[in-house]
């Protein structure tokens, strides 16, 4: 068979597009896993925002509260 044969043209042509299928569906897998793993880290720092959030709205309440002043307070030797 010479390299003018189409049928040794088509097999080459076709084992090409079989490699070339093979390493996108290997990509698309690894990008998949990829995208899955930021993923379950997206969902995680949201869920420590929401704490972060809770906390920093907990100590601004904490700083609305009236405190005493100081000239109010006696001593601690009183």
């Amino acid at each position: 068979m010479s390299d003018n044969d189409p049928q040794s043209n088509h097999a080459s042509r076709l084992a090409e597009l079989e490699m070339a299928l093979a390493y996108q569906q290997r990509l698309c897998e690894q990008l998949n896993e990829i995208v899955t793993a930021h993923s379950q880290e997206l969902l995680g720092l949201k869920r420590l925002v929401a704490e972060l959030q809770g906390r920093v709205k907990e100590l601004r309440e904490q700083r609305k509260e009236p405190q005493s002043e100081p000239h109010d307070e006696k001593p601690p030797h009183y």
